[in-house]
């Protein structure tokens, strides 16, 4: 019942979207398509009289067969003009659907929440979710269609009907057997879809692996080209077996149930050619009936797909109704404060578990972070470092325990301004490309984008400015990338030249805190040393959390938390851990012993 009353509400509101994308074309379309469905009945009727009056042209008078193959002339060119405009129609109206679908989907991945992307289950319904937007849009026209060919249906079952009930009867019932197989069949194409769709998202990354300039360059110095192709055939030739077999089983049921429904057409040719011998029917009752009872199961059989399709959408919206209202909730959530200058967070007695896990990465975490704090964060691969950035951020909230800002919970700020509060820096850095140099930078604070003074500084600050003098280019330049088309007036950035953009637009934010997690990445010694200098320099003014391997960079820190299996183990400043003479010591030590042996 439930979702019948959600199947209403959504039809009436794409119907309302019809109409908001194109008025006009959506009045045309419906007039169009309710004509296109009445043309045929029309037509066979006035092809009746023709060739009754071909067949008795004493009883008939020359006028009238005359008017007759006039109007039936008439409508076959009506015919075909209206197929025409649908068609364009159509084309102009799905281009102008295709762009509102594709806006709202960009609109609504805008706010997934970051936990999506990280279970692999959602990503492999997301090619499921992308059809039930088009779905969802396109749910008022089967409506409609529908309504048409009930219309239709029903006038041909009446005029078949007064020539022989039975007969109308049988043609419709030998239609169901097609319609609960088509309902059948469509339910295990959904399921074989979502069932092969991590694997086509593998054949999509052997496909493009090739053409990534990374992957490349790595294939071909280990002579590993072939490795990419043949994993490529291998998973191509194993899916399109599992697609042949699924096609061809549920292909010959399909021309079964085809079969069937025609048997009601044999009935009709072999009873009207017995009357037509008896003398009971004309010639032209003879194509009149086949026309009809033609068009009498047609018209069922398009019925029955529309409420098929109706019920399939009802399960897309569904689908995407779930999707959007359980993928959203931090990024639609809606607080009342926002974060003051001189900001204390506090983290108590977190857990957390990334989505579709049972394992905790983080367990009891408890520390905190004052104004002007140079906090940095220690320990092995895995250890939770990365995610104490993103729940700091409001990526995710805990699973157990509260993040706290000023003493008040996280979760009753408004979230953008709470991440308003952070610069951060990636050791995956973002190319950006296609746009133009100043938006590249300027993407932390796009308002700023014409300040050329506050661009100046920060690519002096992060050592891009070497980079503009040296390829003697300016912020309206394209940033481009070697493995796309050369765009007029653009220019390609190296690994550690993206790097250093990215620190650039860092630094462009100028926000109250930083985060640098393994900003050294790809960065030659001296810029990393530059970084670093940087770095020491924000903490008489900023707040700043540092993520780094290389341990010698930590005594810039004030406080240094040594993470260990989700929990700090260590925590204190570079010369009081030294002390201790537990984990951060001995990685010290090893990381030293490294350097002087080389």
């Amino acid at each position: 019942m439930e979702k019948n009353r959600f199947t209403l509400r959504n039809i009436l509101r794409f119907f309302k979207i019809s109409f908001q994308i194109s008025v006009w074309y959506s009045v045309l379309k419906f007039i169009l398509s309710f004509l296109g469905v009445m043309i045929p009945i029309a037509s066979a009727y006035f092809w009746k009289i023709v060739l009754d009056s071909i067949a008795f042209p004493a009883q008939n008078k020359l006028l009238g067969l005359l008017v007759s193959v006039g109007a039936y002339g008439l409508l076959l060119v009506v015919g075909g003009v209206l197929r025409f405009c649908h068609e364009y129609i159509d084309r102009i109206y799905s281009d102008e659907l295709t762009l509102y679908v594709e806006k709202k989907e960009i609109e609504a991945c805008s706010e997934y929440d970051i936990r999506y992307f990280d279970d692999n289950e959602r990503q492999n319904r997301n090619n499921e979710l992308s059809k039930a937007y088009k779905s969802s849009a396109n749910i008022s026209w089967e409506l409609f269609d529908l309504i048409c060919n009930t219309v239709s249906f029903l006038i041909s079952f009446i005029l078949v009907g007064r020539y022989n009930l039975i007969l109308a009867i049988t043609t419709a019932i030998l239609v169901l057997p097609k319609y609960f197989f088509d309902v059948f069949s469509d339910k295990k194409q959904r399921a074989f879809n979502i069932n092969i769709s991590g694997d086509q998202r593998r054949l999509r990354y052997y496909g493009d692996a090739l053409q990534n300039s990374d992957i490349l360059l790595e294939a071909k110095l280990n002579n590993a080209e072939d490795y990419f192709t043949n994993q490529y055939l291998c998973l191509s030739r194993k899916l399109n077996a599992w697609i042949g077999r699924h096609k061809a089983k549920y292909g010959l049921l399909a021309l079964l149930m085809d079969l069937i429904a025609n048997l009601s057409f044999f009935a009709v040719i072999l009873l009207t050619v017995l009357d037509a011998l008896s003398g009971k029917i004309s010639i032209g009752t003879i194509q009149y009936s086949w026309s009809l009872a033609d068009n009498l199961k047609n018209r069922f059989a398009a019925m029955l797909h529309n409420i098929s399709k109706l019920k399939s959408d009802r399960d897309s919206m569904v689908l995407l109704s779930e999707f959007i209202e359980e993928n959203t909730a931090i990024e639609t959530s809606i607080g009342d404060l926002c974060p003051q200058d001189n900001l204390t967070i506090e983290f108590e007695h977190v857990a957390f578990a990334y989505p579709g896990t049972d394992k905790n990465v983080l367990n009891d975490v408890n520390f905190t972070i004052h104004s002007g704090d140079k906090i940095g964060l220690v320990g092995l691969n895995g250890s939770g470092k990365t995610t104490i950035v993103k729940l700091l951020m409001r990526f995710y909230d805990p699973t157990a325990g509260s993040i706290r800002i000023n003493g008040k919970d996280i979760r009753i700020y408004d979230i953008k301004s709470v991440r308003a509060v952070f610069s951060s820096l990636f050791q995956e850095n973002i190319p950006y490309i296609f746009i133009p140099l100043r938006d590249g930078i300027a993407l932390s604070r796009y308002d700023e984008r014409n300040n050329t003074p506050m661009l100046d500084q920060a690519c002096e600050r992060s050592g891009f400015s070497a980079v503009l003098q040296t390829k003697g280019a300016n912020y309206d330049k394209i940033l481009n990338d070697p493995m796309c088309i050369q765009l007029e007036n653009s220019f390609n950035l190296s690994g550690g030249e993206w790097q250093k953009l990215a620190l650039a637009r860092t630094y462009f934010r100028n926000s109250a805190f930083y985060i640098f997690d393994e900003p050294s990445a790809s960065l030659d010694v001296f810029a990393e040393e530059k970084i670093f200098e940087d770095f020491s320099r924000l903490s008489e003014r900023k707040t700043a959390v540092l993520i780094s391997h290389r341990l010698s960079n930590m005594k810039f820190c004030s406080k240094i938390l040594v993470l260990d299996e989700g929990k700090i183990a260590e925590q204190g400043s570079h010369e009081e851990l030294l002390a201790m003479h537990g984990i951060y010591a001995r990685l010290f030590e090893l990381q030293a012993s490294r350097y002087q042996k080389n």
